[in-house]
């Protein structure tokens, strides 16, 4: 069992901020870290207020194919496939600038953040 769970949607930002954190503890104390999901879009569906534009509910659509990826990740090559994917793309996300309101090329950006994190960049595909 992980010393802890971190449950992250790669869109958050505060989760993003949060996971940096943990991979500093996790890498001075040693610490087994398992990366599990929180969906916005899923805690989002229906929402109606007028701050939840469209162009909110898409970034958080992108944060749900996303963890599509992670999770076929997960069932095949672990829980370090996950935290590697998920520290690229939240570099992409959020450090980078990559506005996920507007990725229109959703499936060559995943594929890309899977190779920059040494894995099969053909499970982008997995995001739909």
């Amino acid at each position: 069992m992980a010393d802890l769970e971190f449950f992250f949607d790669a869109v958050c930002p505060w989760a993003w901020i949060t996971s940096r954190w943990v991979c500093e503890v996790q890498r001075l104390r040693d610490y087994d870290v398992e990366w599990r999901f929180i969906s916005l879009a899923v805690l989002n569906e229906n929402r109606v207020a007028d701050w939840y534009t469209p162009e909110y509910r898409a970034g958080h659509l992108t944060g749900l194919y996303a963890l599509r990826i992670a999770d076929e990740l997960r069932q095949t090559k672990g829980n370090g496939a996950v935290g590697n994917f998920y520290t690229v793309l939240g570099t992409e996300i959020h450090n980078n600038g990559r506005h996920v309101r507007t990725l229109t090329e959703r499936e060559n950006f995943f594929a890309a953040v899977l190779a920059a994190a040494g894995l099969d960049s053909a499970l982008a595909s997995e995001a739909d």
